[in-house]
């Protein structure tokens, strides 16, 4: 398992590991008296194993706990701890951030070409205009996990991510930080992301 990022922002805490262990060998990795937490992944396929394991040990590293619960909508929350929380995985990459009482939501994404296909489906007419293009797609993967990331915080009253969810322009870099509204309520959060060769982060502290 390689650490990628352990980021302390405020009060928040953001890790991303790089899952490189078969799931028994992460198994490995978990206390005795923390088995009992992740025996549900038994029945899952190696792909889905190594992913809730992988995050469960991402959430162990922060946050001291394996023990993930999830509400009816899919929102995972601590069981036996008090905190907010959101977990992203893509390809062998695991995204975990938490926050003692704000409201938080990330999301992974490996970089692919294929974004260039689905644009339209997440991106308004207007968002197209400067966050798409053919010849650089590294804003519209930010934009897509953009909205992935805001799609956590707020669930399922954003039907349309394209109509619902407006992005503002901004400067592209390894590294930064911009703002999005839900257009119905006007309300606007602030953004930060993580671009890589390989992978884009987004994460939001509501």
């Amino acid at each position: 398992m390689i650490i990628h990022h352990d980021v302390h922002i405020d009060q928040a805490r953001l890790v991303v590991i790089e899952i490189t262990e078969t799931s028994a060998q992460l198994i490995s990795l978990f206390e005795q008296d923390e088995l009992e937490s992740v025996v549900a992944c038994d029945t899952y396929s190696e792909k889905r194993k190594k992913e809730f394991l992988g995050a469960r040990l991402a959430l162990k590293r922060i946050a001291n706990t394996v023990d993930v619960g999830y509400t009816e909508s899919g929102k995972p929350y601590p069981k036996k701890k008090n905190f907010q929380m959101s977990i992203s995985h893509s390809g062998n990459y695991v995204a975990v951030i938490i926050h003692p009482n704000r409201e938080v939501g990330v999301d992974i994404e490996i970089n692919s070409d294929k974004i260039s296909r689905v644009y339209q489906r997440f991106l308004s007419s207007h968002e197209q205009a400067y966050l798409y293009s053919e010849h650089d797609l590294r804003k519209t993967q930010i934009a897509w996990s953009t909205k992935e990331a805001l799609y956590k915080i707020i669930g399922r009253d954003v039907v349309d991510f394209s109509q619902e969810l407006e992005i503002t322009d901004f400067e592209i870099e390894v590294q930064g930080t911009f703002t999005a509204k839900r257009v119905s309520i006007n309300k606007s959060f602030d953004l930060s992301y993580i671009q890589t060769a390989i992978y884009t982060l987004v994460y939001c502290i509501a």
